[in-house]
């Protein structure tokens, strides 16, 4: 992780989170303090992958808006949670990750119970990522 980037504090509690590794973790700041390249550097670290592979990784998932809409719909995240039931190769601790960005603009109430079940009981292997601006707009 390039740590140049981030402040000591940023730094040290993304070490904490890489070695305890919760089921599903929540990266609550302003709009624009940085919520997204955090999220993706864990993510990353916690995948034991390049930052700059990420996005390539057959296993790094994102629920995002559907086109022309600012939300996403409950379809969608179904089909992704769906797709969460399926074995995963390897013996890395971690080897799924979902990242929900803007998860107070993206996750209608609807979806977000869909998703709030899964994080309760989410596979072994699987973490959820969630950044937002505005806690008050989850569940």
């Amino acid at each position: 992780m390039n740590d140049g980037v981030l402040n000591q504090a940023t730094a040290a509690r993304l070490e904490q989170l890489t070695a305890s590794r919760p089921h599903a973790i929540g990266i609550y700041a302003p709009v624009g303090a940085g919520k997204s390249l955090v999220a993706r550097l864990l993510a990353s670290r916690l995948l034991d992958i390049e930052p700059s592979k990420l996005d390539a990784y057959p296993y790094f998932y994102t629920i995002e808006p559907e086109p022309k809409k600012e939300s996403a719909s409950t379809e969608t995240v179904r089909a992704l949670l769906g797709r969460m039931t399926r074995t995963v190769p390897g013996s890395h601790e971690t080897r799924r990750i979902v990242l929900v960005e803007r998860a107070d603009k993206v996750l209608r109430p609807e979806s977000q119970n869909i998703l709030l079940k899964f994080i309760e009981e989410p596979p072994a292997d699987t973490i959820v990522l969630l950044t937002y601006a505005n806690a008050t707009s989850l569940l």
